[in-house]
């Protein structure tokens, strides 16, 4: 009996939630299940979101989740698809995927200006004969200041397997009586539609100074690497 097409999309954490809900008949807590697990918050959190969006689970006024009429039912074929399936085919153990390293790069220019917007410019290098994707990666860029306003505080970037991203750009405006602005960077690698799985962060300065900049200002360039799949 092979399984649901539903079931086959599942991730092995998803799985993991959906045999240990089935084993209790109560409702049980995250908490509960990260300790019987052993997986992190996060994974159970990534689960369970997987879990509701198929209708297989549901959580009662506690807070905490049991299995639907059709979890039950998922659960009840999962359990039997185990039991009966030949070894040769058991879901095979998830391998390890080789990572590469692209950088991400920001010019600044050598510094803001107190309530005028200056302009960054934010882009990923081409790679190397050692860093080439198997296929297209989606970063999504969560930036913060202190000190200053962003033009905007998330980014997508795609980055094509061996040529340079498209650069993008956003302006940041220091506060009036701020002496320098500090920016912050997370990388986060969109895998999935509820998975997004950290990749690299950066922070770096921007003086503010009263005059203006120069049209020939020497601008300078930042980086970090972001590690991907």
């Amino acid at each position: 009996m092979s399984l649901s097409f539903n079931l086959q999309r599942l991730p092995p954490e998803a799985l993991s939630v959906l045999r240990f809900l089935g084993r209790h008949s109560n409702a049980v807590s995250t908490r509960d299940m990260e300790m019987a697990l052993n997986l992190s918050p996060r994974a159970i959190g990534r689960a369970i979101r997987r879990l509701v969006n198929y209708s297989l689970i549901q959580m009662d006024y506690n807070g905490s989740y049991q299995l639907t009429g059709d979890g039950r039912r998922a659960f009840e074929q999962l359990a039997d698809h185990e039991t009966h399936a030949p070894q040769a085919e058991a879901a095979p153990a998830e391998t390890s995927v080789a990572s590469v390293t692209r950088r991400l790069t920001v010019v600044l220019p050598p510094n803001a200006i107190g309530a005028h917007p200056v302009t960054l410019y934010i882009g990923v290098n081409p790679s190397s004969a050692d860093s080439v994707l198997s296929h297209p990666a989606q970063v999504e860029l969560r930036l913060g200041a202190i000190g200053g306003t962003l033009s905007q505080e998330k980014i997508s970037i795609d980055i094509p397997p061996q040529r340079a991203a498209t650069p993008t750009t956003i302006t940041i405006t220091a506060e009036p009586t701020a002496r320098k602005v500090r920016v912050r960077i997370d990388a986060f690698q969109i895998r999935d539609v509820d998975r997004a799985d950290e990749v690299g962060n950066m922070y770096f300065d921007i003086p503010v100074r009263p005059e203006s900049i120069p049209e020939n200002a020497t601008r300078r360039a930042v980086g970090t690497d972001l590690t991907l799949i």
